[in-house]
């Protein structure tokens, strides 16, 4: 068991700042023995280690928690997703994007194609798409 007056002079030296050779080599310089040094220094190391041990726990508990906060969060709101309304309408094939159709819209109208519209899932753009074509 390493001395308390050694163990007490190194917890204060390194709660001041001072790094631990100088600690060290100021114990060696007074005629301390290596052996008990080293001790005095383990022990109040393994002390320091413990202390910080909860801290480390709870700012990983802290982390992990907030990550499957914002999991579940995200998983159960519509945080960045349209309403199945907007992004979506129902044909006899299945759900359909709207921003598909739109695209093949604006396809049909930029090359001048009536074709492209055939394309288009949505019945009312398809024909909104065919009618723009019949005008011109």
């Amino acid at each position: 068991m390493a001395r308390k007056d050694l163990i007490k002079y190194v917890e204060k030296e390194l709660a001041r700042g001072i790094h631990i050779n100088i600690v060290k080599k100021a114990l060696l310089d007074v005629g301390h023995d290596i052996k008990e040094i080293e001790e005095a220094i383990v022990h109040v190391k393994g002390k320091k280690k413990k202390g910080s041990d909860p801290i480390k726990i709870i700012l990983i508990a802290g982390v992990v928690f907030t990550i499957i906060l914002i999991v579940v969060l995200l998983k159960f709101t519509d945080i960045g997703v349209m309403s199945s309304k907007e992004s979506a309408t129902e044909t006899t094939e299945g759900i359909v994007p709207l921003d598909i159709d739109k695209d093949w819209h604006n396809k049909a109208v930029a090359r001048k194609d009536v074709s492209l519209c055939d394309n288009i899932e949505e019945k009312d753009l398809k024909s909104e798409c065919k009618d723009g074509f019949e005008v011109l």
